[in-house]
């Protein structure tokens, strides 16, 4: 977070839950994820993992998009991605407050 480098151990239901509940703890933040894609984009074994999801807090919703050869990194991108969108709405209006 920020220039800290924070390492956290976290369980889940495979891979890319445990990432997203460690992330999740991390960041102390209550984002419900309430819409997860993940195909793939070109055809074998080296394609590329495309994700999308959606995380909402209160009123506001907001996607997050990642892709990368590993579909898990993608995943955690993606999820970063949406946190950072939300983080910024929260900002701007509590700015505006």
């Amino acid at each position: 977070m920020g220039n800290e480098t924070i390492r956290k151990y976290g369980e889940g239901n495979g891979q890319i839950d445990a990432a997203i509940n460690t992330i999740k703890e991390i960041m102390q933040r209550d984002y419900s994820l309430d819409n997860f894609n993940a195909v793939s984009k070109g055809k074998g074994s080296d394609a590329v993992g495309f994700t999308r999801l959606e995380i909402s807090k209160n009123k506001w919703k907001v996607i997050g998009k990642s892709e990368n050869t590993d579909i898990v990194k993608a995943s955690i991108g993606a999820f970063i991605d949406g946190c950072n969108r939300l983080k910024y709405i929260e900002n701007y209006f509590d700015a505006r407050i």
